[in-house]
């Protein structure tokens, strides 16, 4: 289609990353909501919440991402992307684990070298998969890496809200 064919103005780059920011962090709440409270199959699914919190890992990359579309044009973008990032330091070991699960799980690397744990700086391999991981309302704890919820919404709320001002001033 001949929209494909020109750049996106400032403008309408920041629109895009302003709704995609909002729907991430309206899924970083669901999720939370979710890993408090009680679901139907709780009774028969003890990884119920790890099934959340991976999900819950997926929606804070989409913060992140919609952050890097808007910070090139925005230098408020660009710091509060930098705090998000700060405030999720193990973001992208659980993200590209969890990406490329197929590769870990059985030991091949054909892409990349594989993650390194931060806790023992041994790669990650097969047997950290289902294993040494536990869970809190607020914690994630898995491959030696650890996300806590509350500062990384509260720097959720900020990248959104640096996203949707850019996006204002652009328009």
């Amino acid at each position: 289609a001949f929209h494909d064919l020109r750049t996106p103005t400032a403008a309408q780059t920041l629109r895009r990353a302003a709704s995609l920011a909002e729907e991430y962090v309206r899924g970083l709440d669901l999720q939370q909501r979710r890993i408090e409270g009680t679901e139907p199959e709780d009774d028969d699914w003890f990884f119920r919440r790890i099934t959340d919190w991976k999900l819950m890992l997926h929606c804070m990359w989409g913060v992140k991402l919609a952050g890097k579309i808007a910070a090139p044009l925005d230098s408020e973008v660009k710091g509060a992307l930098d705090t998000y990032d700060q405030s999720v330091p193990h973001l992208s070991i659980m993200r590209n684990v969890e990406q490329h699960i197929d590769e870990y799980a059985v030991d091949t690397f054909p892409r990349y070298k594989p993650q390194k744990r931060p806790n023992t700086k041994k790669p990650v391999g097969r047997r950290q998969l289902e294993a040494q991981m536990s869970w809190s309302a607020d914690t994630f704890f898995w491959l030696g890496c650890e996300i806590n919820f509350a500062p990384a919404r509260a720097a959720a709320g900020e990248l959104l809200r640096a996203i949707r001002a850019a996006r204002d001033a652009a328009e």
